[in-house]
């Protein structure tokens, strides 16, 4: 067990790099190539070294280094999920409550998310062979082949409100279909997403927490999985927002009759892949004593290696800033891009490389 367990690094979790060069115009993936020397490793680079599973990191800007700066702040996947890092992500603004999570893995707890998805496992965690080898073929088409694009805008406030007034039958009760009282904006982003995508497998991220018996908002860990969608899942947003509301204590997909999930010849033949994750009611804007608003909260992702357009689109849903619309990152085929565009939920750009940046988000 000593190969596995390490004294805490003496690395600082905290630093001031000046010598990396980031400037507020630099385009998305020169800012991911920037970062990458302050931004934690990967679990498997990081098993068994005592590497910092926690960083943050102030980048004053190259072109103005004393009236701009980015924070860069990022975490390994091995401690912490998406809702674990913005709790701890919330703690580094000024005047908020630092609370100690519970870093104890509750071992008990993934069986009862199984048990809570009905039993059935996505197929990210499965790994069937077919599935694996569909997707190296994807990471390696990439490499030899890149042709990964990618997306980012503010959603169009008001088509999700006329999406969602789709959604209503229009009876006096304000009845929805599929069962559900009301769609959020997820709902209607997800689905207008894959449907622009058309895969014949999608995967959404779901936080457990609140959800299962014993899994709280102060646990620290990865108590998050994918909920498997198929094309008939996905169509309607009333649909996906059928599938959370856990129906008899369970979280799954819901077109009627029940669809199945790909088999091994499926995935292996023709498995393309539709990946979802929303970090919007997360995150909280940040406020640094001294400085103006945050100008822009943006995760940041290496696309190309994440997401090879050949098999795979991926959509990111966040929170650009305080009193901002929601925003969404695309990625994957410039087919998919138009589509999007086309879809009707794209409404202004990011402006990334154009305008200035105060903040940036690692992974």
């Amino acid at each position: 067990m000593e190969a596995y367990y390490h004294q805490p690094s003496p690395k600082p979790c905290f630093e001031v790099r000046a010598d990396i060069l980031l400037a507020s115009g630099a385009a998305y993936d020169e800012m991911v190539r920037i970062v990458d020397p302050v931004v934690c490793k990967t679990s498997d680079a990081s098993l068994g070294t005592g590497e910092r599973l926690w960083r943050v990191c102030l980048i004053p800007d190259a072109d103005e280094p004393d009236g701009r700066f980015a924070l860069v702040v990022s975490a390994n996947h091995s401690l912490l999920d998406g809702h674990g890092f913005y709790r701890l992500h919330t703690m580094l603004s000024a005047g908020a409550a630092v609370e100690a999570l519970n870093p104890v893995r509750k071992q008990e707890l993934p069986t009862r998310i199984l048990q809570a998805s009905g039993g059935e496992e996505s197929a990210m965690a499965v790994c069937p062979p077919g599935f694996l080898a569909r997707f190296l073929f994807g990471q390696l088409r990439g490499a030899l082949f890149p042709s990964t694009v990618h997306l980012g805008f503010h959603v169009d406030e008001e088509w999700v409100a006329a999406r969602k007034a789709e959604e209503t039958r229009g009876d006096s009760f304000g009845t929805i279909a599929d069962g559900v009282p009301f769609v959020s904006t997820n709902d209607v982003l997800v689905s207008a997403f894959l449907s622009a995508l058309k895969c014949r497998c999608a995967m959404m991220a779901i936080n457990f927490r609140g959800k299962v018996t014993g899994c709280g908002e102060a646990d620290a860990g990865n108590y998050e999985d994918l909920m498997t969608y198929m094309p008939p899942d996905y169509a309607t947003p009333s649909l996906i927002r059928r599938s959370v509301t856990g129906r008899g204590g369970v979280y799954t997909r819901a077109a009627e009759p029940r669809t199945a999930q790909l088999t091994n010849a499926e995935h292996l033949m023709g498995g393309t892949y539709g990946a979802v994750t929303n970090w919007a009611s997360f995150a909280k804007a940040l406020s640094v004593d001294g400085c103006e608003a945050e100008y822009l909260h943006l995760p940041l992702f290496d696309f190309p290696k994440a997401c090879p357009a050949c098999i795979c689109g991926s959509m990111v849903i966040f929170r650009p800033g305080e009193g901002k619309s929601v925003a969404a990152m695309v990625a994957g085929s410039q087919a998919l891009i138009d589509a999007v565009k086309a879809s009707g939920m794209v409404g202004l750009p990011l402006h990334l490389g154009t305008q200035r940046q105060r903040a940036g988000e690692g992974r």
